[in-house]
């Protein structure tokens, strides 16, 4: 499941048409949380984040069908270089696990239903906070 969502994308068309209506109603719901939690937030490297980056099918998709669990060890998995090194260099607490906590805080803080919150969590990581996730 995880290799699905390692692919970069780019501009893609609204909800796919082909799903059956309970799904696309599902699939509006999420760009509609996608878009207001992403609404405030800027780009790690500065500026806005474009909407289409955020609310294609792909990332739907994503939000929908990807586990807190697995969203966390996909986080982890991709931050472990930087917490060894942070962890060695201060002896705190691994820049990971600050990472993901404050993420999912913010995520909560948001309205965010729990359902969703890891495929947002992965995004949050990636577009606000700039860690080198592939999704």
């Amino acid at each position: 499941m995880r290799e699905d969502f390692f692919e970069e994308d780019f501009f893609e068309d609204d909800t796919d048409q082909s799903l059956d209506p309970i799904t696309q109603s599902i699939h509006k719901y999420v760009k509609e949380c996608i878009d207001k939690f992403f609404e405030d937030k800027s780009m790690h490297c500065g500026g806005k984040i474009p909407k289409y980056m955020v609310t294609n099918e792909k990332k739907v998709l994503m939000v929908v069908s990807t586990s807190l669990i697995d969203s966390v060890d996909i986080a982890y998995e991709c931050m472990r270089n930087i917490s060894e090194e942070d962890t060695k260099t201060n002896g705190d607490i691994a820049t990971d696990i600050k990472m993901v906590n404050e993420s999912l805080s913010v995520i909560g803080r948001a309205g965010v239903p729990q359902r969703f919150a890891g495929g947002m969590m992965l995004m949050y990581l990636k577009y606000v906070k700039g860690i080198q996730i592939n999704v």
